[in-house]
């Protein structure tokens, strides 16, 4: 249990200093935003680098067979359900309530995912489900926004899935285990996820953010 706590100390710290980075760059290919970009940016990026960190600690939580992961998973379903409310805020009916029933569907297959990796088991059908569910989020977001083309959001939502899921493995292997590189490389990604959508939803709703 003391290697447990400690473990997840080290993840913690971890996600403390990527929560910093996230103010650090928000987009080289500008020259000068409004505060309004800044503000829906780096807002963004604040709620995608919390989502990622719950799921962290979810993911060791529960391979640790943790007594509190109840308490990690009530915190994820808020960091997901805030992503959530950026498409209802901006999409209305019926996407923003479609993009929240996706979502949780996608992240529920997440959790199927690591439950099958505890137990070692075969987890190509599971893979293929999380692709499919990706394929449908990103149909439903180039239909919403002209700036979301379908292939390219499905590539970027594989991209991370297929890092985090190598997270999931690794720890599903070796409780607190650290891979620096990896660990960047999701948090690159879900960075990436952050800044898609956000510059996505200034662009087509340019004149709220003036």
């Amino acid at each position: 249990m003391k290697k447990y706590i400690v473990c997840l100390l080290l993840f913690c710290s971890l996600f403390s200093l990527c929560s910093l980075v996230v103010y650090a760059d928000i987009d080289s290919g500008k020259n000068s935003y409004t505060s309004k970009e800044v503000e829906m940016k780096t807002s963004t990026r604040k709620l995608f680098s919390d989502y990622l960190t719950w799921q962290r600690i979810f993911v060791v939580e529960t391979l640790a067979g943790a007594q509190d992961v109840s308490k990690a998973q009530v915190r994820l379903q808020q960091s997901q359900d805030a992503i959530s409310g950026i498409f209802t805020t901006y999409y209305g009916e019926p996407t923003g309530p479609r993009m929240t029933n996706l979502f949780n569907q996608y992240n529920m297959l997440m959790v199927d995912y690591m439950n099958t990796a505890k137990i070692h088991g075969d987890k190509t059908m599971i893979i293929n489900k999380i692709y499919d569910k990706i394929d449908e989020i990103s149909g439903l977001l180039s239909m919403a926004n002209i700036n979301w083309s379908s292939n390219d959001i499905s590539t970027m939502l594989k991209k991370y899935s297929d890092s985090f899921i190598n997270e999931i493995d690794l720890q599903a292997n070796s409780i607190g285990s650290i891979d620096a590189k990896l660990f960047d490389t999701t948090f690159d990604q879900c960075m990436q996820m952050a800044d898609t959508f956000s510059s996505g939803i200034v662009k087509q709703h340019f004149s709220k953010f003036w």
